[in-house]
């Protein structure tokens, strides 16, 4: 998956703070087709990589993949996955 859709989900999907645009970004996202499981794998990459979050908020979000990931193991729907994933993002992107 290229980068720059990594990057824009990241930077500027999940900091806007809106549910909306965060919403309309994942389906543009599973709309491109792009592989689920490669998507999950480079948000973990950035995640971990990043100087702009602190541990804490590291911590939540890799707790949140793993979630994820056990559950579309189990046979949830992506999309759905990636809405919740994204959300916790944006969550822990936008704290005070």
């Amino acid at each position: 998956m290229p980068e720059k859709w990594v990057d824009k989900l990241l930077k500027s999907i999940c900091a806007s703070g809106s549910f909306d645009k965060l919403h309309d970004g994942i389906q543009d996202l599973m709309l491109e087709g792009f592989s689920v499981a490669q998507l999950i794998s480079q948000i973990h990459d950035n995640v971990v990589a990043s100087d702009e979050l602190s541990d804490q908020q590291k911590t939540v979000i890799c707790e949140r993949i793993a979630i994820v990931e056990s559950r579309l193991m189990d046979g949830a729907n992506e999309n759905l996955q990636m809405l919740d994933l994204a959300s916790v993002i944006m969550n822990e992107l936008t704290k005070a």
